[in-house]
């Protein structure tokens, strides 16, 4: 059996962490960092619009992800804000169950695509971030691999 790559453990880790509850959180992942610990001179490229792009079908994966990231985030700030308006007599209910309904979309989604999408991939002594059409979803990225944009 093939030992896998540093880009292909960094993609799991990514297809993971971003199809978990911790996927908005902007912080690196655990196990990225203690694999990039281990490895000596890893230098990162953020790719630009005419490198090497996600395909179509890892794309609509990506918009389905950033919907259900935008689910999650609105119903965190509603949280925030019901709370701020009623204090203990806020009703969060809905906005939970709405999260929570999220949530388990992205781990839907983890399953109906077991492998993942590949984020990076390695050339010569870099690994390649690929560009997204997305700011929101290059910055988690990079943050999840422990990069500030």
């Amino acid at each position: 059996m093939k030992a896998k790559t540093i880009a292909e453990m960094l993609n799991q880790f990514l297809w993971l962490n971003l199809t978990s509850s911790e996927a908005i959180k902007r912080e690196a992942d655990k196990n990225i960092n203690e694999l990039l610990s281990e490895i000596n001179d890893v230098n990162f490229l953020m790719l630009g619009s005419t490198d090497k792009r996600f395909s179509f079908a890892e794309n609509i994966i990506i918009e389905k992800l950033s919907a259900i990231y935008l689910d999650i985030m609105v119903g965190d700030i509603s949280i925030i804000s019901e709370i701020e308006e009623y204090g203990e007599e806020a009703e969060i209910d809905s906005y939970e169950s709405i999260i929570d309904d999220s949530i388990d979309s992205l781990i839907k989604i983890r399953k109906a695509h077991p492998d993942g999408i590949q984020f990076v991939f390695e050339r010569e002594d870099n690994i390649c971030i690929k560009y997204s059409p997305y700011f929101f979803i290059s910055n988690l990225i990079a943050n999840k691999l422990g990069i500030l944009l």
